[in-house]
C-alpha cells in the first residue's frame, strides 16, 4: 500500500552507499522498507537471486543508522506452496528481520 509511505525513493537514491537499491519506502515513523525487484518466472528463483543483495542492502542501511522495518522481494509469479515454505524457512532463520515476497505480474 503506497499510502503507508511518507516518501518512496527509486533506484539511485542511496548511490552514496555504492549500490543501486531498486526501491526504498520510508514510512511515517521513519522506518524503511527495502524492495528488490527480480524478473524470474518463479518466486523461488526471484527469492534466491535477491536474497544476498537485499540482506547486503539491509546491512549497509543499518550501518548508516537507517531503521529497517522489512525487506520485500518483488517478482512476477504468485507464491505456490513450495515457494511459501522456502520463504518461511528463510524468515525463521532471520530472527528480527521481516522478509516478504510481493507478486507483481507483468502484463
Amino acid at each position: 500500500n503506497s499510502g503507508e509511505y511518507a516518501n518512496v525513493y527509486l533506484e539511485g537514491y542511496f548511490e552514496n552507499l555504492g549500490y543501486r537499491i531498486d526501491l526504498v519506502g520510508v514510512k511515517q515513523n521513519n522506518t524503511h522498507d527495502i524492495f528488490e525487484v527480480k524478473p524470474y518466472p518463479s518466486a523461488t528463483a526471484c527469492i534466491r537471486e535477491a536474497l544476498g543483495q537485499i540482506l547486503h542492502y539491509y546491512h549497509l542501511l543499518e550501518k548508516g543508522n537507517y531503521q529497517i522495518d522489512k525487506l520485500v522481494i518483488v517478482g512476477p509469479a504468485e507464491l505456490n506452496d513450495n515457494d511459501s515454505n522456502f520463504l518461511e524457512t528463510i524468515q525463521q532463520s532471520l530472527n528480527d528481520i521481516t522478509l516478504e515476497y510481493l507478486p507483481c505480474p507483468i502484463n
